[in-house]
């Protein structure tokens, strides 16, 4: 790629010139269309070089992030694993699957704990939508992961 590259970019300078300085010896446009492109090469690998760094960088730094929220996810995941577990053992909660969209919610017995249900449900929902938009996991193919709090 790097000689095709370096052939077209001379052959365009050398075209240029020939337009642009028709009595200029054959030699000279030469000499002249190497100098260029040598210089237009240089600045062209070293942008290629930045770009590059800067793309790898991003996707590190992207990498990072997923983790970062995923680790988040199942801290989140244990933690409401233990609460559902003391809410539905003292009878506080009951399990259901909305009809609409076929996925599991929780129901609270008691007017006390209605809130702390209802944004255990909204956590759950953010949950499942993390799953399905950064990792695209599927829940009906996907039986290894947990993609929900409860």
């Amino acid at each position: 790629m790097k000689n095709t590259l370096k052939n077209k970019l001379f052959e365009a300078i050398e075209k240029k010139l020939d337009e642009v300085y028709p009595d200029m010896t054959e030699v000279n446009r030469r000499k002249l269309g190497y100098l260029v492109q040598g210089i237009a090469l240089n600045i062209l690998f070293e942008n290629i070089d930045g770009l590059s760094k800067n793309h790898s960088e991003t996707v590190i730094e992207m990498e990072s992030h997923k983790k970062m929220f995923k680790e988040h996810i199942e801290s989140m995941q244990k933690d409401c694993k233990i609460l559902m577990t003391n809410f539905k053992n003292n009878g506080m909660v009951k399990f259901e699957i909305d009809p609409k969209t076929r996925k599991p919610l929780i129901k609270a017995r008691s007017t006390v704990i209605a809130e702390t249900v209802t944004f255990l449900n909204k956590l759950n929902e953010l949950t499942m939508k993390f799953y399905e938009n950064v990792y695209k996991i599927d829940e009906d193919k996907d039986y290894n992961t947990q993609t929900t709090l409860f």
